[in-house]
């Protein structure tokens, strides 16, 4: 009696421990770590870069140019000009700077003539800038301003009267010859503009 009583004792607590264990079983909490990778995704974008290919003309050559001179005016004890460099070429071609002026008489003699460059003192606005490239497409002008003396300075009686000009344009060698009247006083001073797009 006493074997059956230890062997429902033995069963009874194998049974409550299973139940036990089943119990802690269905409670038993499990940690889940998840680690998020981040997701690498090609670049799509392109960066680009644009690098300007146009081209700058090259300067000009006498012998694509004609110059005329044209008055624009006077008043005070002054005169002013207007002197015009035409592309005659068949491409485009770049002038700069100041034009380079020397007076002549009738005969072709070289009269006195002092030219000061200067970017100061014009009608037209263009005309008050330092120097700049110009590209003269086929057909198109390039412009420079000119204001001179009227009256007698120091010891001059009379101002002697130009019958032509002798015109350098900048980074040419041969001169252009531009018939004009001008005639200015203190020995030829003139005060020229550099050349603007007209």
């Amino acid at each position: 009696m006493r074997r059956v009583f230890l062997l429902l004792v033995v069963i009874a607590a194998f049974f409550a421990g299973g139940y036990v264990f089943a119990i802690r079983g269905e409670h038993q909490s499990t940690d889940t770590t998840t680690t998020s990778s981040p997701s690498t995704v090609p670049s799509t974008s392109t960066s680009t870069s644009t690098t300007s290919t146009e081209k700058v003309a090259p300067p000009c050559t006498s012998d694509l140019l004609t110059a005329a001179l044209t008055p624009t005016g006077g008043g005070l004890g002054s005169a002013t000009f207007q002197l015009r460099v035409q592309n005659t070429g068949a491409e485009a071609c770049t002038v700069r700077g100041y034009l380079a002026l020397q007076l002549r008489d009738a005969a072709q003699g070289a009269l006195p003539t002092n030219v000061i460059p200067t970017t100061s003192g014009f009608k037209d606005a263009s005309a008050n800038h330092a120097p700049s490239l110009v590209t003269l497409a086929v057909g198109a002008t390039a412009l420079s301003d000119g204001v001179y003396p009227t009256v007698p300075a120091g010891s001059e009686r009379t101002c002697a009267i130009a019958s032509s000009m002798s015109l350098t344009v900048p980074q040419t060698t041969t001169p252009l010859s531009v018939t004009t009247t001008i005639s200015p006083c203190a020995r030829g001073l003139i005060r020229l503009s550099p050349l603007f797009g007209a």
